[in-house]
């Protein structure tokens, strides 16, 4: 839920089960941390993302209006969900419900970076549909006359 997202950084590092990562609050709002559950989701290590930027998820199936409601939501310091397609390090695509919230160093202090968790749905790849059963002739016999 919206309103369960952390305020500050010391809430954001807190351990959690779910997907997240954090950024700068300026651009291109670089990563500074994740955590293990987003590098299993996501397949990028923590050494891998840090200092990259949440466009390393993007990819050709990555709506840009979608992006740009979520760079408008922070850049107005608002907690703001939104539905990507995104892509996992080997390019294998998921559902990405993302929910971002500003940080501050305390609760009434500037924003200094952004949380965001990640509830991912992979997509299965469509099935291949099995060949079908080549029908072997029943073999022919000769017709000699008898």
């Amino acid at each position: 839920a919206l309103d369960s997202m952390p305020t500050t950084v010391h809430r954001a590092l807190q351990p959690s089960r779910e997907a997240c990562v954090i950024t700068e609050a300026t651009k291109p709002n670089r990563i500074v941390h994740v955590n293990d559950t987003w590098s299993r989701v996501c397949g990028f290590s923590a050494e891998e993302a840090i200092g990259q930027t949440c466009a390393l998820l993007q990819g050709f199936g990555t709506c840009k209006a979608t992006l740009g409601q979520l760079r408008d939501a922070v850049l107005q310091g608002q907690t703001f969900a939104v539905q990507l397609l995104n892509y996992r390090k080997g390019g294998q695509p998921f559902m990405n419900t993302l929910t971002v919230a500003p940080l501050r160093e305390s609760e009434h202090g500037p924003v200094t970076h952004y949380f965001g968790v990640i509830i991912a749905r992979f997509l299965a790849p469509a099935p291949v549909p099995e060949p079908a059963p080549v029908a072997v002739p029943a073999p022919i016999r000769e017709l000699v006359p008898g």
